[in-house]
């Protein structure tokens, strides 16, 4: 398993790596992005020039937002991309209030095992979900939300969710893990 998201290949002759470096967050999903330098790639004029490509690295879960107000509640929804090789395996979103870990169980999972991980990796979430656990559809996704309700306690805010997503084939260790996304409680 891995966390970044596989390339297509591309062409070979356009010595795609000759560069690589850091692009920020470019897209602002929260995670960096890298551009690589193809020295060979050719311009519109076909004149051979070079060209950077940027990647994503991609998380294969993606929140629709990173606060939630537990005054006026609100739903996250998460896009869920695995690559094409774990298309029909089981997944999971998995949460915890104790950090981002690892726990190590088959792959490295970016989220602290406390209480709500343990509840939450069998299927028992303390909140309202849909979707939060089930199969991967043939290409390896899935979508999933957590709604955080009205008028939660107060003490709450300022407190962090870190959620991250597992799959697996029914029976066997997680094969692939997420990155760790923290979705901050605000008053």
């Amino acid at each position: 398993g891995g966390l970044m998201q596989r390339g297509s290949g591309g062409d070979s002759w356009l010595r795609s790596g000759d560069s690589v470096s850091s692009a920020g967050d470019a897209d602002g999903d929260g995670v960096a992005d890298v551009l690589v330098g193809a020295k060979d790639a050719f311009n519109p004029s076909r004149q051979r020039t070079g060209s950077p490509f940027l990647h994503h690295l991609d998380p294969f879960r993606a929140p629709s937002a990173y606060h939630v107000s537990i005054a006026s509640g609100g739903t996250i929804d998460l896009t869920l991309h695995f690559p094409a090789d774990a298309g029909l395996d089981d997944y999971k979103v998995l949460i915890s209030t104790a950090g981002n870990g690892p726990i190590n169980f088959g792959v490295d999972i970016p989220i602290t095992a406390d209480g709500l991980a343990a509840n939450t990796f069998g299927g028992n979430y303390p909140m309202p979900t849909t979707d939060m656990h089930g199969q991967l559809d043939a290409s390896g996704d899935a979508s999933a939300s957590l709604t955080i309700p009205i008028g939660l306690n107060p003490n709450l805010a300022g407190r962090t969710l870190y959620l991250a997503a597992i799959a697996h084939e029914t029976g066997f260790l997680p094969e692939y893990s997420s990155i760790s996304r923290r979705i901050q409680l605000v008053p």
